[in-house]
């Protein structure tokens, strides 16, 4: 909306509206509150406030928007202020240069205050009035024009701007450079803030450190990292030194794009060369070099900004700190900040514990990790295998670590050490991954070495949980082995404690694998009286037993799954359907596998099942192929 736009037929509006068209966005133009005035892109603040409205179609048709005033008295429109300057007795059809300069100062007023609310109707009319009328525009008419354009992000038209300024003999001077350097903060070319700068060389406008902060604002807006070093370093070889607000911005720049060192480094500089660094720099460089598990900048920065300025960090930033240890394997990073939780007097979650757990695991320490398992129990926060998932990775893929381990136990009881059972689930936990079969040299869970651990609970003064025999059938369901899991169900119910679910479907898939498996419908049953829903998986499991043995308790089964409200897969419903695809062979092959797997384990005092004989006869009786 220039001078001479205004008088041909290419107002602002129509300039608008192009944009609007090609940024596929609808708006119209309405005055903003102070509040709501911002930085970046206007059209994205006026599409989050109108999610649909008509954009102006015709200039013909804008009334001038006024914006809302605390007085009681509405403030008058441009055409209305020209009117009555118009119609005073110093005002004549051909004014003199004095009356111009006044009729020029209330309305370079009316351009201050359009460009203040944002209000384009408003300064397009006063931009009418002055053509019109034929005054010229001055310095401050520019100003103002620029200063509605630059929260726009209309660049070309600020850049078409200053060249029409410039063409009619008016010097820009330092302001105008800044609008410039502000407009050019969010555009996608560089042209813009480099022409700014080469009008302060052209017109001899000495720079001040608002200029320089301008610049690299641009510079960091669009990721020049780089450039903006450069820029800075020469700035404070020329004992020019950047704004605390530059520093700031590159530092968080260089921070979020990885180069920890680097931003380390510029903090440093900027506490050089500033009394005073603003404490929530420290703040957020402490989130990113936990992000980025930089133990050195977690250091310097949280004795800044807990020890020396003492800041209250958020649960987000500690946890962030508490993670970064754990990766580290520096405990001592994740026990400040559980410290600083704590006298906050916040409610430690188990991620919490989990993540100095997993600090002492990485930096080796098995003792003290075990040692957390007990911190947490005192803490009185639920924890499972899950919680110290760190220490069943590092032992479980040598049978000598998971020995270390329980010896450590060991240690830790005869200390004086309570013994936590998940410490003891643990180890039990890893003793399914460090067997080796004898015949083949694969390797498999060791059943032998986790019941002799379960064993040793009494000893240690642990007593064991309903995790502890989950863990234990868990590894009896990989070698399918029926005789230690009906031996740890007798125990289970000896210490007076119930089946899990998890417990449950471990029974039911134990009995699934076998010929007989009616002890899968006494699970179910028992299941089902405790008001514990079975799970989708334990009906599937069921199911496709009765298709293959040809046992019509498949379509129960399969009616009782679909009246609790699981989507039965269609695969399913076909393999009922045609029956199973039994035969004498395969269930005599899926028999003999079935024993051969125990025969290779060797528990001592675990019998084979006496009735094989009389299931091979049973099988080979069946009247089926």
């Amino acid at each position: 909306m220039s001078i001479r736009i205004a008088r041909t037929t290419k107002p602002l509006f129509e300039i608008l509206l192009r944009q609007n068209a090609q940024l596929n966005h609808k708006f119209f133009v309405t005055p903003l509150r102070p509040s709501e005035r911002f930085s970046s892109t206007w059209f994205t603040h006026v599409h989050k406030r109108h999610s649909h409205v008509e954009a102006v179609s015709s200039v013909a048709n804008i009334s001038p928007l006024v914006e809302p005033q605390l007085s009681q008295n509405p403030p008058l429109t441009p055409v209305e202020a020209f009117q009555s300057l118009e119609s005073s007795p110093n005002i004549s059809d051909n004014p003199s240069p004095n009356d111009e300069n006044k009729v020029l100062y209330e309305l370079n007023k009316e351009l201050i205050k359009s460009a203040h609310w944002l209000n384009v109707g408003r300064a397009y009319n006063t931009c009418t009035i002055m053509s019109d009328k034929g005054i010229k525009p001055n310095l401050e008419t520019y100003k103002a024009l620029l200063a509605l354009y630059q929260p726009l992000s209309l660049f070309e038209e600020c850049l078409e701007l200053v060249h029409e300024m410039i063409g009619v003999g008016i010097e820009p001077d330092l302001d105008i450079c800044h609008s410039l350097l502000k407009a050019s903060v969010h555009s996608a070319t560089s042209c813009y803030r480099e022409y700014a700068m080469s009008l302060l060389e052209k017109y001899n406008l000495t720079p001040t450190p608002k200029t320089y902060e301008f610049y690299i604002d641009g510079l960091v807006a669009q990721e020049e990292a780089e450039h903006a070093i450069d820029f800075m370093n020469e700035m404070i070889k020329k004992s020019d030194i950047p704004s605390m607000v530059s520093f700031e911005k590159l530092i968080k720049l260089i921070a979020d794009q990885a180069e920890c060192d680097e931003a380390l480094e510029w903090l440093k500089k900027a506490e050089t060369h500033h009394r005073i660094v603003y404490p929530m720099l420290y703040i957020h460089l402490l989130r990113d070099f936990a992000f980025f598990h930089f133990p050195e900048g977690i250091d310097y920065c949280w004795k800044k900004a807990v020890d020396e300025l003492k800041l209250n960090l958020d649960q987000g930033i500690c946890t962030d700190i508490i993670n970064s240890g754990a990766r580290l394997g520096k405990p001592e990073i994740a026990i400040a900040a559980i410290k600083h939780l704590l006298a906050q007097k916040a409610k430690l979650e188990e991620y919490h514990w989990a993540g100095l757990l997993e600090a002492y695991v990485t930096g080796g320490d098995l003792k003290r990790a075990f040692n957390v398992l007990e911190l947490v129990n005192i803490q009185g926060v639920k924890k499972t295998i899950k919680t110290a998932w760190p220490l069943c990775l590092a032992i479980r893929e040598d049978a000598a670590k998971v020995d270390e381990a329980y010896f450590i136990l060991e240690e830790l009881h005869k200390n004086g050490k309570k013994i936590d059972v998940t410490a003891l689930n643990v180890v039990i936990f890893s003793c399914g991954f460090v067997g080796v079969n004898p015949e083949t040299g694969s390797r498999e869970p060791d059943i032998v070495r986790a019941v002799e651990t379960y064993n040793q609970a009494e000893k240690l003064g642990v007593e064991p949980n309903e995790e502890t025999f989950e863990t234990l059938l868990d590894i009896c369901v990989a070698i399918k082995h029926h005789s230690v899991a009906h031996q740890l169900v007798e125990e289970l119910r000896r210490r007076g404690l119930e089946p899990t679910k998890k417990i449950y479907n471990y029974l039911i898939e134990l009995a699934c694998s076998n010929v007989d498996y009616e002890e899968a419908f006494a699970y179910l049953e028992e299941m089902k009286s405790r008001n514990i829903v079975p799970d989708k998986v334990v009906y599937e499991m069921i199911i496709r037993k009765c298709a293959y043995m040809r046992d019509p308790r498949a379509k129960i089964a399969l009616e009782e799954m679909e009246t609790l409200g699981f989507d039965i897969p269609q695969n399913l419903r076909q393999y009922v359907k045609k029956g199973g695809k039994g035969s004498k062979h395969q269930l005599l092959e899926m028999l003999d596998n079935s024993f051969d797997s125990r025969r290779n384990v060797g528990t001592p005092g675990l019998e084979l099942d006496p009735e094989t004989e009389r299931l091979r006869a049973g099988i080979q009786s069946l009247e089926i192929d």
